[in-house]
């Protein structure tokens, strides 16, 4: 395939919001931080949303976000975005947490999966309103990538034992 970004032909391809990329591209749109023209070119969010300091925030995040509020049809509530910590990928603009109005938490999970941008997901039930974490970190096939979060500082796999208590809510 060729790399929509810089036409160079490679054997792994990543679909992110701009299309079909290389990997270099793709660390380099990853590294991209959100411009207020960036802000103005989004359907369904803006700058003024809890994204933290949204001048750090990149755009393969936000990006991925607008996609997804896109899809569902449905409002979502941004929690955080961009965070000052020591831990995580907040620090580095690259993550959300947030929900899905109206949607259970599974069905969040599930749309939120249909998105390859989304490289790391985690559910938290515990939340007022359980919802997602959700970020664009380089590589989904990582043990870490997806988890599930019962209570504060809990994180166990998403198995179906966390699926039978995430149906209860």
């Amino acid at each position: 395939m060729l790399c929509e970004k810089c036409g160079i032909k490679t054997v792994v391809i990543y679909t992110i919001n701009t299309g079909n990329v290389c990997d270099k591209c793709k660390d380099e749109i990853n590294g991209v931080n959100m411009t207020p023209e960036e802000w103005e070119s989004l359907d369904y969010f803006s700058e003024y949303e809890k994204w933290g300091d949204p001048s750090k925030m990149k755009l393969s995040i936000v990006r991925a976000m607008d996609d997804l509020r896109g899809y569902v049809g449905k409002p979502i509530h941004i929690h955080c975005g961009w965070e000052n910590r020591t831990t995580g990928v907040h620090p580095d603009g690259i993550a959300v947490d947030f929900h899905i109005e109206g949607m259970h938490v599974i069905d969040q999970f599930l749309a939120a999966s249909r998105f390859d941008a989304f490289n790391g997901l985690g559910v938290y039930l515990w939340w007022n309103n359980p919802g997602l974490h959700g970020d664009t970190r380089q590589n989904k096939l990582t043990s870490d990538s997806r988890w599930g979060s019962v209570k504060k500082g809990q994180y166990v796999p998403l198995d179906k034992i966390f699926f039978e208590l995430a149906i209860k809510i």
